[in-house]
């Protein structure tokens, strides 16, 4: 009996081998970028870093403009294929508004949540 369980254990090890090696991998990657990044940084004169920055928060800033318009468009999508899927199986339409209704609202709901 405790041969198969050390059997069993002894399997998995190279998987967690592999994940952590493909994780160390990772982390290596991520500092050589952040690295040559802050070198990047350091080289550039003032002015040139002034417009590095400006750039990074224009786009951070564009990023968070675009987020709610993501989040409607997908809601729209859902909302549309919702209907779709009511008028193909010929599902009531009163039901069906009533489903819509109640997914829009318990969206609303949580999206308030969130956003407060």
């Amino acid at each position: 009996m405790s041969s198969s369980l050390s059997g069993s254990s002894h399997s998995s090890r190279p998987n967690e081998d592999q994940g952590h090696a493909q994780l160390h991998a990772l982390e290596g990657e991520r500092q050589r970028r952040n690295n040559r990044q802050r070198e990047r940084r350091r080289l550039l004169s003032s002015s040139q870093l002034e417009e590095s920055l400006a750039r990074r928060r224009a786009n951070y800033q564009r990023l968070q403009q675009m987020e709610p318009t993501s989040v409607l468009n997908q809601v729209e999508a859902m909302a549309g294929n919702l209907l779709s899927a009511c008028s193909e199986t010929q599902t009531s339409s009163t039901y069906c508004i009533r489903v819509l209704h109640n997914f829009l609202s318990t969206f609303m709901n949580k999206n308030n949540i969130l956003y407060m």
